[in-house]
């Protein structure tokens, strides 16, 4: 789990060669499993909501 400021940020990286390069090698490896999924839920104060 990863946690970011905003959506620019998750773009920001999702765009970045050396992120992406790294979760190919990742992937590759199997390290992460075979069922990938991003959720984004936004949070208010001290919960968050989906």
């Amino acid at each position: 789990m990863t946690l970011w400021e905003d959506q620019q940020s998750i773009d920001d990286l999702a765009g970045d060669p050396e992120y992406r390069q790294t979760v190919e090698g990742l992937l590759a490896l199997n390290v992460l499993g075979d069922d990938q999924q991003t959720d984004v839920y936004e949070l208010n104060g001290n919960s968050l909501a989906t």
